[in-house]
């Protein structure tokens, strides 16, 4: 008896290392926006107004893809806490441990405000800072973000981390009229062995990049 809880407490702290060192803490990682290709603003102006985390946590999700927060749950965790929350580190198995957040000064409606200031921009879009200087033919943007979580799951001699991004941008004029709506929805995953803060970063950076291509292809402007 004692031998088998001496191989079971070896392979899960073997599946610990892999997936991260120590599960229960709370993992930071900033994510990045690529150079932005150099356009001439010569289109009409858009300003976006709002950009708005709406995802839904649950504190016992049925499975890994469903955004969760440890350390107390929805209730325990600030509203800044809940908007930096990205991925949900686990042991090795499966159990829900600690996070991984995005930096103090960095949370998913700044990413994703960031991610399509930049498309607009490198559309030749006029990006304006205020809903004053949009005027008649310009565009006022409102963004809903439904999804931006990322997860592990674990085979048989590698894990495989998942990301996605999932958004309703609405667009209207000025006034409010000629609404029209997308959805821009992307996911990535990539096989490896540790579920280090390097390979978390690099899945969601690999779905944030999707994203911004998939958000230029919805916001292009007709006949481009």
């Amino acid at each position: 008896m004692r031998t088998i809880f001496r191989l079971a407490l070896t392979i899960s702290l073997g599946l610990t290392f892999l997936l991260g060192g120590c599960a229960t803490n709370r993992g930071v990682v900033r994510l990045d926006l690529p150079q932005a290709a150099s356009q001439a603003a010569t289109g009409p102006a858009v300003f976006i107004r709002t950009v708005v985390d709406n995802r839904q946590f649950e504190d016992h999700p049925a499975s890994a893809d469903i955004p969760s927060v440890g350390f107390g749950g929805s209730e325990k965790n600030s509203p800044d806490l809940m908007k930096r929350a990205v991925a949900r580190k686990r042991n090795g198995w499966g159990k829900a441990m600690g996070d991984i957040v995005l930096p103090e000064d960095q949370n998913v409606e700044t990413v994703i405000r960031d991610a399509l200031d930049q498309v607009m921009s490198e559309l030749g879009y006029t990006v304006v800072g205020n809903q004053s200087e949009v005027g008649p033919e310009g565009t006022v943007v409102d963004v809903s973000i439904d999804y931006f979580w990322s997860y592990v799951t674990m085979g048989f001699s590698a894990l495989t981390l998942h990301s996605g991004i999932t958004t309703e941008i609405k667009r209207s004029s000025p006034e409010g009229g000629d609404r029209h709506s997308d959805t821009v929805q992307v996911k990535a995953e990539d096989t490896c062995q540790i579920a280090s803060g390097r390979n978390w970063k690099n899945i969601m950076q690999m779905a944030l990049d999707k994203y911004r291509e998939e958000a230029k292809g919805v916001l292009a402007p007709k006949g481009s």
